[in-house]
């Protein structure tokens, strides 16, 4: 998997679950902006680990 691809993979995902996250009373905009946060870190966590994996 490429960096791009798990980056934007996690973006999108932690988007989504920030905008849910904001239906249950959360300010919308700080529920999304930490959303794509914790994603983008995920998704470059997956990159590394497979990373490392395939040395």
């Amino acid at each position: 998997m490429d960096t791009n691809s798990a980056v934007l993979r996690g973006v999108i995902l932690g988007g989504s679950i920030g905008l849910i996250a904001g239906w249950t009373g959360m300010h919308a905009g700080r529920a999304l902006a930490l959303g794509i946060l914790c994603g983008l870190l995920a998704g470059l966590t997956k990159f590394f680990l497979d990373k490392k994996k395939n040395k």
